[in-house]
């Protein structure tokens, strides 16, 4: 496949998956960043904020939820957004 030998660069590859919890979600987050620094994690419209681990527990409110990320650099350049959205009727 082409893309086992070119991996999309600086990007982040969100993998989502349920907890014990109903309205908690793991994000795991996978990136082929040269010089790779940190995520930068957006929840909702809130304001960014960098993580240095590949992954988190996202907890859901009531509604539409929406996470974005995006893998930066060493150099303070961060690759494109990866958004996931989630709805949760309880």
């Amino acid at each position: 496949r082409a893309q086992d030998f070119n991996p999309p660069l600086n990007q982040a590859e969100l993998t989502v998956s349920e907890t014990d919890s109903p309205d908690v979600l793991r994000v795991d987050i996978d990136t082929e960043t040269p010089c790779f620094k940190a995520f930068i994690v957006r929840f909702d419209n809130g304001e960014p904020s960098e993580i240095a681990g590949d992954s988190f527990e996202w907890r859901l409110h009531k509604g539409l939820n929406t996470i974005s990320v995006r893998a930066k650099n060493t150099a303070g350049v961060s690759g494109p957004e990866s958004v996931v959205k989630a709805v949760m009727n309880r």
